[in-house]
């Protein structure tokens, strides 16, 4: 298989889009597959993109002497449309010597990957399929991004029409396409490889309870991740619960200040690298993923999908979700009956939710039930099973 992705799949840095790929492409194993893949980060090294790969790599680069072209060296969206224009031949003839091999089209928040789909359906015979894995045109219509909302206007339903398979991250994306475009699409939930469980959870003793926050900070968490931690604060001001909230993000000092989370239960980290074993992670004693029940969020809600939730529940925490139910995470987590979920309906009552799990967060039975969740939606299974049929 080929796999064109802008952002680079990567083991040790990078998020989002790039943990995502570098998970899926070593759940298909021994196969043999080929990554078009663009370098034009400074902070990101040819280094970081090779050297942990078991796949042939690519590079689509280029961006360095762009940057020198007055005007449109200041347009990182042109950069990389160019810069992918110019690879076209090369990618071609790579792609012309395997023409039964499919190519997969990874789709993240830009649109420009649609663009570089509908010149593959032009120029190249393999199959084309897409995996998309956000409602790219709903975000860039919130930040006004207008290039990418012309793009995704001019060149989605086209691009639709070449595409021989359309494979989705959430059920939420799936309808929302089957609705808009009568386009029915396979749901390929985000993987995370298997974990290496430490023994190194700490004890409670008389240390404060901790739950932890992990990703970027958004749109689509920060309200309800507030509403969370002011829970927390006031809890502690009654002496209910000693607890903490630990944000571990990549996101800037800068982003979190502006937040203005209670000082005296909130904590910021970061970590150059990810690492399923930093300390945040060792310290918790609870995960959170929250989601907004903000309605101007609700199309981003309803198809979000974070690929952490495929590292998390392999940690041995609970993991206590808030959102509401048109979310694509509530949606799924409700259906299998798990523990510790929070929406629309008992969101009044969350005080005496965050003291019961501090009572049960060492239940054996949720973490069973994680496991088998795990392995069956998450795990390298289902990814061969969706993409290697």
């Amino acid at each position: 298989m080929f796999i064109l992705t802008e952002d680079p799949p990567l083991k040790k840095k990078g998020y989002g889009l790039s943990v995502l790929m570098f998970n899926i492409l070593k759940s298909l194993g021994s196969s043999k597959n080929c990554v078009f893949t663009f370098h034009n980060s400074g902070a990101i090294t040819k280094s970081d993109i090779v050297d942990d790969a078991s796949w042939e790599v690519e590079l689509i680069s280029g961006a360095e002497k762009l940057r020198k072209i007055p005007v449109l060296g200041s347009f990182k969206a042109f950069q990389f449309i160019i810069s992918f224009l110019s690879a076209l031949p090369r990618l071609r003839t790579v792609a012309h010597k395997n023409p039964t091999e499919p190519i997969m089209v990874c789709v993240g928040a830009s649109a420009r990957p649609v663009l570089y789909a509908y010149f593959l359906s032009l120029f190249l015979k393999n199959e084309l399929w897409l995996y998309i894995v956000d409602d790219f045109h709903k975000i860039n219509k919130l930040n006004g991004n207008k290039l990418e909302q012309l793009i995704s206007n001019l060149f989605f339903k086209r691009v639709l029409r070449s595409t021989k398979r359309l494979i989705v991250i959430s059920n939420g994306l799936r309808e929302k396409y089957f609705q808009e475009f009568g386009i029915d699409s396979q749901v390929l939930l985000p993987c995370f490889d298997k974990v290496q469980l430490q023994n190194n959870r700490m004890m409670p003793g008389n240390r404060a309870f901790t739950f932890v926050f992990s990703g970027g900070l958004s749109m689509l968490y920060n309200d309800t991740l507030k509403q969370f931690a002011i829970q927390l604060s006031e809890l502690k001001s009654r002496n209910e619960l000693n607890s903490r909230l630990i944000i571990q993000t990549y996101s800037a000092f800068e982003d979190f200040a502006r937040l203005d989370f209670p000082a005296n239960v909130v904590e910021y980290r970061t970590s150059a690298e990810r690492s399923s074993n930093i300390p945040s992670f060792r310290e918790a004693d609870c995960f959170i993923v929250p989601y907004s029940f903000d309605k101007v969020y609700a199309d981003l809600v309803s198809t979000s999908f974070p690929q952490k939730v495929a590292e998390l529940i392999q940690l041995r925490r609970p993991i206590l979700f808030v959102g509401p139910k048109y979310s694509s995470v509530i949606d799924f987590f409700h259906k299998r009956n798990t523990s510790f979920i929070v929406n629309e309906d008992n969101l009044h009552n969350l005080s005496n939710i965050i003291l019961e799990i501090a009572q049960n967060s060492r239940n054996e039975e949720i973490l069973r039930d994680y496991a088998t969740i795990y392995e069956e939606y998450f795990s390298a299974r289902n990814v061969r099973a969706v993409l290697a049929n």
